[in-house]
């Protein structure tokens, strides 16, 4: 599986080959789904993700994208022998700011961290997932922007004393890797 050669690009730390450490990424939250893997890469960024892709792509060899494992249908469990993709590590809040309402962050980043950091400055996160994890299969960069209604009183939690926020307006930015180990940005408002 070139093992040496995926750990030059993640760091020999984060090419798992362990059976033991391998365990929560062969199978989902739940236990209903096992996948045989011999290896997940952890990479740390969207370059790393590219070059991944890119050796696999060449070498045709099967990868599963994962981001939290939390589904409910095993999309993210390897069927068979597949290269685990984790997104763990991309869990950076690249910047928030706070005059355009405008989040970025890394496609690992766990959502309930998102509305703690942006609840502290008077924002609430306009999307809410049961698994509380916004991932994508493809490393996917989600940016949030301001409500164009600055009037609108929403608060993330009830609270004894209702404190007003400003929503935000979700918009997806992708950054794809193609397998030539480019990578393509698209975004677009929701």
């Amino acid at each position: 599986l070139d093992v040496q050669h995926f750990a030059s690009i993640v760091g020999a730390g984060h090419a798992i080959t362990s059976p033991t450490e391998l365990e929560p990424f062969n199978t989902d939250w739940m236990g209903k789904y096992r996948g045989r893997s011999a290896l997940a890469l952890r990479p740390g960024s969207t370059q790393e993700v590219s070059r991944i892709l890119a050796h696999c792509h060449a070498r045709r060899l099967p990868v599963v994208p994962q981001g939290g494992n939390t589904g409910l249908v095993g999309g993210s469990v390897p069927i068979g022998e597949e290269v685990v993709l984790s997104l763990s590590r991309m869990s950076r809040i690249l910047s928030l700011d706070e005059t355009a309402g405008s989040l970025t962050c890394e496609a690992g980043c766990v959502l309930e961290t998102l509305q703690q950091h942006v609840a502290a400055r008077g924002f609430t996160m306009p999307l809410d997932l049961g698994a509380k994890v916004v991932r994508d299969r493809v490393g996917v960069r989600v940016r949030a922007t301001a409500n164009p209604n600055p009037n609108q009183v929403l608060t993330p939690t009830p609270t004894p004393t209702p404190t007003p926020t400003r929503a935000l307006t979700l918009t997806l930015s992708l950054s794809l890797s193609l397998p030539r180990a480019r990578a393509l940005t698209r975004a677009r408002a929701r």
